[in-house]
């Protein structure tokens, strides 16, 4: 029992190291017969949906917002007034339990289970409480044709929120799910180059 516990401790520390944070599952989806490089310039509108203000707060907003600006602009999307584009964006939150002696193997992967719950297993600042309640935060991010009103790109990134991160981690996570979502989003400076 105790090497299996070593091992399990070793694997866990060793998916920290490999996929860095690793906290976070990204994954993005595109409309059928859309095609994203149709679209040139964006702006940000309300979400429909309201956010969690307890970890959305307007700072974090900002940030999640400049994120995403900085992804939709390396691949040649401006921001502008009127746009092609409406971005929507909103964070919602779950609260979970914990059994730290029997976690139970919730996606079906001893590996992402570890790497969800790795902070909560070994996290000091819970004491010695065997059951912990915790927040899954799902940041989801929405772009909108406007012509059609209709929703031609989705981005999604859940993982576990931090009780009291510190701000350098908070920008870190936030920059990783942004990057995570987008990473399958077309470059439009790409296409354009290789038709000059």
């Amino acid at each position: 029992m105790r090497s299996t516990l070593q091992f399990l401790l070793l694997l866990g520390a060793l998916s920290q190291v490999v996929v860095g944070c690793g906290t976070l599952a990204t994954r993005s989806h595109k409309a059928a017969g859309v095609n994203l490089l149709q679209y040139h310039t964006f702006d940000f509108a309300e979400a429909r949906q309201a956010s969690d203000l307890r970890f959305f707060t307007p700072t974090n907003e900002a940030r999640v917002k400049a994120a995403i600006r900085g992804e939709l602009e390396k691949r040649g999307l401006r921001l502008a007034e009127p746009a092609d584009l409406k971005v929507c964006v909103y964070l919602k939150t779950k609260t979970k339990t914990l059994d730290k002696e029997n976690p139970s193997v919730e996606t079906g992967s001893l590996a992402s289970d570890l790497m969800t719950y790795y902070g909560l297993l070994y996290e000091n600042d819970w004491g010695t409480q065997d059951i912990v309640t915790y927040q899954v935060g799902t940041l989801v991010v929405h772009a909108v044709d406007v012509k059609q009103n209709r929703k031609v790109w989705e981005g999604i990134a859940t993982g576990v929120l931090d009780r009291n991160p510190p701000e350098k981690q908070i920008e870190a996570r936030i920059h990783e799910a942004v990057l995570g979502m987008f990473r399958d989003f077309p470059n439009g400076l790409t296409n354009q180059s290789t038709n000059n």
